[in-house]
């Protein structure tokens, strides 16, 4: 037998596609979205302000059922679309919990 057929006894079988996907979609926990206080509300504005392009921050933001962190530095800051870009990662300024220096 070739080489090349044998490589073929030993490829995993998947005989329902996508259906791991869907299990881990499903175990997967749903955190309610904290409302801000003012006060936060207040720190968060005050150290969106201070940020700059190049700044090395650490986000906690919320996404759709779960808080993320990402940390790195600011590629870019767009108010117009209301929207940080942290590395590669675009965080919704609405969905930002909190800045860390």
């Amino acid at each position: 037998m070739p080489v090349s057929e044998r490589a073929k006894i030993f490829v995993p079988f998947d005989p329902l596609r996508g259906f791991r996907a869907a299990l881990a979609e499903r175990e997967r926990v749903s955190v309610p979205e904290a409302d801000l206080t003012e006060e936060d509300a207040r720190d968060l504005s005050s150290r969106l302000s201070t940020l700059s392009k190049g700044s090395m921050v650490a986000v906690t933001y919320y996404d759709g059922g779960a808080y993320r962190r990402v940390e790195g530095c600011v590629s870019r800051i767009d108010l117009v679309a209301r929207e940080l870009v942290v590395v590669d990662t675009r965080v919704p300024l609405d969905a930002v919990r909190r800045i860390e220096p």
